[in-house]
């Protein structure tokens, strides 16, 4: 099957300098917010912060649709360079993070680690888990199988199926379209479908973006990060699925992670709200733009502290016995750094890697026909 362009997706419009600093930024924040919502409950227990951690992963989201969207509408990108850089970007870190996973094993016993999983796992059991997850299938069809200490993988399945789903309405022939598209989200499950509306708010912000006055700008801006700052201290998102549980709680017990589908919604709007304002901010964004090499490179670890995280957290806490706030959070962010120059900093790399492997398939195919 010869895959064609979906032209309603594919007019290119390029993302406003200050914008892409902000993405990064936001990205970087999210990220180390997610971070400090697993490890802060460990560390400093007398010292509890309510850090919005589901509420990140929504950002990401939302981020993660924009972003897609606009890598997608350049017309020189077809559906193997769409695949190509979605692959090496996803396993270049989610790889490695499984192998982690199995090599921290050994060093895990100990106190169960709130967000790790089961730290006693039996061999076959985490490995059936690791294989399941390394294929992004923890969260389908109907399962709810995290991969072996490190339960913040979920999203990652989640954002998977998403540009599987986007790819084939972008890329399948008009033919073909709708019937992949169906059996790309049957296949995601319903607990993925559930929060696809709040990825597709970024497609959406991307193809549009409104062009506002400096004045409007500021207080879209300065609305919308209050309102998405009140949504998530006031509880609001949980007091909706509370009301949802009390009318169907089988129904909204079983989407586990995607529970809260309304309230992340509401919230999706708010965040695409702030980015829609952020791009028409302009010459406001230029103290911004002046640290684009720092933030830039700070963003460049945003998937390493996200999915090493958690078995780095097992083996410092159960394996090295390290109970210090400083001294554990010091060692966590080495080996988080360490990690990702050797892995989510090496993209390029894993992608040429992937393009060759694809060569060679398609070159021994092609021998054999």
């Amino acid at each position: 099957m010869r895959s064609v362009r979906n032209d309603s997706l594919t007019m290119r419009k390029p993302i406003d300098p200050g914008l892409s600093v902000y993405f990064d930024a936001v990205r970087f924040l999210a990220a180390l917010i997610v971070v400090l919502h697993h490890v802060w409950p460990l560390i400093m227990p007398n010292l509890p912060i309510p850090w919005p951690g589901h509420e990140a992963v929504v950002v990401f989201f939302v981020l993660s649709g924009y972003v897609i969207a606009y890598a997608a509408s350049d017309p020189t990108v077809s559906l193997r360079t769409y695949a190509e850089h979605r692959t090496a970007r996803i396993l270049s870190v989610a790889i490695p993070a499984l192998l982690l996973a199995a090599a921290v094993a050994p060093f895990a016993a100990g106190p169960d680690i709130q967000y790790a999983g089961d730290v006693r796992m039996g061999a076959e059991q985490f490995w059936i888990a690791s294989v399941i997850n390394g294929l992004f299938l923890g969260q389908s069809l109907g399962m709810n199988i995290s991969p072996p200490l490190n339960e913040p993988f979920w999203s990652l399945c989640y954002e998977v199926w998403y540009y599987v789903i986007f790819g084939a309405w972008m890329y399948s022939s008009k033919r073909w379209r709708i019937a992949l598209t169906v059996l790309a989200l049957a296949v995601a499950g319903l607990k993925i479908v559930m929060l696809l509306p709040v990825w597709l708010l970024g497609v959406w912000l991307y193809h549009r973006m409104p062009v506002l006055t400096q004045r409007q700008a500021r207080i879209l801006f300065a609305v919308s990060a209050l309102a998405a700052f009140a949504f998530f201290w006031t509880g609001t998102s949980q007091a909706i699925r509370s009301l949802m549980q009390a009318a169907s709680p089988d129904f909204i017990n079983s989407l586990k992670a995607s529970n809260r589908f309304a309230g992340d919604m509401i919230l999706g709007v708010f965040v695409a709200a702030n980015f829609a304002a952020v791009a028409s901010l302009g010459s406001s964004m230029r103290p911004l733009i002046g640290l684009k090499r720092q933030v830039g490179y700070a963003s460049s670890f945003t998937l390493s502290a996200y999915l090493y995280h958690m078995p780095l957290t097992v083996l410092i806490w159960n394996g090295m016995d390290v109970h210090d706030p400083m001294g554990f959070l010091a060692i966590l962010a080495s080996l988080t750094i360490a990690l990702g120059y050797a892995t989510e900093r090496r993209v390029k790399l894993a992608r040429r890697t992937f393009r060759k492997l694809l060569d060679i398939r398609v070159f021994k195919n092609t021998q054999t026909t």
